[in-house]
């Protein structure tokens, strides 16, 4: 059951960006191998969420697994946040290209090493984290609710979408 405050129309974050929300907000998101961190703290009704593309970088841009964590942290505390209260939750780091999970131990495996980053990060923070949906090949669809934490996830199968836009290039309409 979906919560029913009224929400202001809601946030999408593209990869790279990140949504701390102090007033109940309605945050989505689509993943691959990027990786959705979200932080919601039940005391303070309020939540954050990122969507990172890479594990690790200059510290500052938010497409960085730990410079959006840890940003995120740091503004939550501004805001009163103790971490023992943060309910932290992890999605996305798949794999999602064929060619590359066949290219053998030489390739770079983002989502597995986005996923490694966070829980490296959250460990430093000493936040638990209390729910994952993570790795896999297939992508997810994001809608987190910030004043109560609760996080819908739709999973996404490839072979649906690639039907879906071959439809579409084709100019057939699949639904009648």
């Amino acid at each position: 059951m979906r919560p029913c405050p009224p929400y202001p129309p809601g946030v999408y974050l593209k990869p790279g960006e990140l949504h701390i929300a102090k007033r109940p907000s309605l945050i989505e998101t689509v993943l691959g191998s990027c990786l959705a961190v979200a932080f919601y703290c039940p005391s303070m009704r309020c939540g954050a969420l990122c969507h990172a593309m890479l594990p690790s970088g200059d510290g500052v841009d938010y497409k960085y697994v730990d410079a959006s964590i840890n940003h995120m942290v740091h503004v939550l505390r501004q805001h009163g946040m103790v971490e023992s209260d943060v309910v932290a939750k992890l999605f996305g780091g798949s794999d999602m290209f064929d060619v590359a999970r066949d290219s053998g131990p030489a390739r770079f495996a983002v989502g597995a090493e986005n996923i490694k980053m966070a829980r490296a990060v959250l460990r430093r923070h000493r936040i638990d984290i209390k729910r994952t949906d993570v790795g896999g090949v297939y992508g997810r669809k994001l809608l987190f609710f910030s004043d109560t934490g609760q996080i819908f996830v739709k999973k996404l199968n490839r072979k649906a979408v690639d039907a879906d836009l071959i439809l579409l290039n084709a100019g057939v309409n699949k639904h009648g």
